[in-house]
């Protein structure tokens, strides 16, 4: 119960999304005059707009196009975009720079209607015909059933293994509860769910159902030769104690510099490392006692 309920508040509490938000380093401005602009009336609206990137000191260089676009070749003459590259060691984030560029548009420009994306959203953008960005949610339909038929192999693999609906089904809500801990360090971070944590999360409960069988699996070989289930749990866990350690401590660790987003790209995968390093912490406890004291419970 109190494992579901974490799940189900930081689950309702930590936004979702479809890529990683991380710095890219260019800006796409892209702009739409008021209908009937020439493409001479277009340019002249945009003057201050272009003077304003230059004096910004973490532009490095930018290109305007006025009646094409980034991916599409044919477009009105009042619509365009601004590519802005950054330096690359800029102090203010792309995310900065593009609100400082909607209040300056906003405040000098306001008969242009902007949109500010980075190169990947906006190529998304392009591909959707949309020209507002397009919206999509992690879990939609199509990933809920993905997700409940990559549980139900897991349950049918543990039934050929245990050759037992009980026992199958301890070891899969321990492996379940795991994903509690996945929505727990992302609601501390404050990092979206996305297509990279919901990577993360199939990852821990691979790992976590690999421990409870190996777990399980020793204490039934244990209680052929000794009939009480405590001491047969206590046998096996004393064997598996170690390698469960030192696998998820070395997993943990080897995914904290991607956490930590250190390094050029690392942004792109910090939810997926704060999925794992979530998961993978709460998965030593599920592993050790409570997958553990489920079994011992069923099979009194």
């Amino acid at each position: 119960m109190l494992f579901g309920g974490i799940a189900v508040y930081s689950y309702t509490h930590i936004p979702s999304g479809f890529l990683p938000e991380w710095d890219e380093g260019t800006i796409v401005h892209d702009y739409i005059a008021p209908p009937g602009s020439s493409i001479e009336g277009t340019k002249s609206m945009l003057s201050s707009i272009a003077k304003h990137i230059m004096e910004m000191p973490e532009v490095e260089s930018y290109s305007l196009r006025t009646g094409r676009s980034l991916a599409h070749p044919r477009t009105h003459a009042n619509d365009g975009d601004f590519v802005i590259n950054l330096k690359e060691k800029h102090k203010r984030s792309s995310f900065e720079i593009m609100n400082d560029l909607r209040q300056f548009d906003k405040t000098y420009e306001p008969r242009l209607e902007p949109e500010l994306f980075q190169v990947l959203p906006d190529r998304l953008n392009d591909l959707s015909g949309e020209i507002a960005p397009i919206v999509l949610k992690v879990f939609g339909n199509n990933l809920l059933l993905i997700l409940a038929f990559g549980i139900l192999l897991v349950f049918t693999i543990l039934l050929f293994e245990f050759r037992s609906f009980l026992t199958s089904g301890v070891i899969l809500l321990g492996t379940l509860l795991s994903v509690s801990g996945v929505f727990l360090m992302l609601w501390i971070t404050k990092i979206p769910l996305d297509i990279s944590a919901f990577m993360g999360m199939i990852m821990i409960v691979g790992v976590v159902v690999n421990n409870g069988i190996l777990l399980i699996d020793y204490t039934e070989k244990y209680l052929k030769d000794h009939p009480d289930v405590s001491e047969s749990l206590l046998m096996a866990s004393r064997v598996r104690m170690r390698p469960i350690l030192m696998t998820t401590i070395a997993t943990i660790f080897g995914f904290l510099p991607l956490a930590l987003a250190l390094g050029e790209g690392a942004q792109m995968l910090q939810p997926l490392a704060i999925s794992m390093i979530g998961g993978m912490s709460l998965s030593m406890f599920l592993s050790l006692l409570v997958i553990p004291g489920l079994y011992r419970m069923v099979h009194r």
